[in-house]
């Protein structure tokens, strides 16, 4: 049933982000309303759990590296790509950007912290073999995601300059910050 509803309320935020309440999900959906309120509160508590999933499914696309600097640097471009190109990211980006502002500016979200712990695991490993220079592997991590997202969220800014060019340009960002 959860997974009936996040669809529902991912296709709500597709077509129209500006706009959509838990009424309209629970439409799509094929539910009432009780029954989504009983799981979530109000839009902002479905949409943080979408959002979520959503990077869940990101992180699992590009899968695990293979220790090297260059691969971990090419998985996050991959990743910030894949946000970029996301429909519901995207339209909550270019929509509802205050939804995702605690997480950009406040505090770490539940998602944040998922790809937090794949870096730093991958950060540790690639340190072991010498590829990432030292350093408390829990602050490099947050310092690649932070690079990623901020990149990633300033995509309008930086395509009419560097077009498609702007992973090129974090993917240099990122080297140049992780190598020994």
């Amino acid at each position: 049933m959860d997974e009936q509803i996040l669809a529902a309320a991912r296709d709500c935020l597709i077509r129209d982000p500006g706009r959509v309440a838990l009424a309209d999900v629970a439409r799509r959906a094929g539910v009432s309303r009780p029954t989504i309120y009983r799981r979530w509160s109000d839009v902002n508590d479905l949409v943080r759990d979408l959002v979520t999933r959503e990077v869940a499914g990101l992180l699992e696309r590009v899968g695990p590296g293979d220790g090297r600097r260059e691969d971990l640097v090419r998985r996050v471009v991959a990743f910030a790509k894949a946000a970029n190109e996301d429909q519901l990211l995207r339209a909550l980006l270019d929509e509802r950007r205050e939804m995702l502002a605690t997480y950009v500016f406040h505090r770490i979200g539940t998602s944040q912290r998922s790809a937090i712990k794949a870096l730093r695991e991958e950060i540790e490993r690639a340190q072991r073999l010498g590829e990432v220079r030292a350093g408390v592997p829990e602050e490099l991590a947050l310092m690649t995601l932070v690079l990623a997202q901020s990149v990633t969220q300033s995509t309008r800014l930086l395509e009419p300059v560097l077009h498609d060019r702007w992973a090129d340009e974090l993917a240099r960002v990122l080297d140049g910050y992780l190598r020994p």
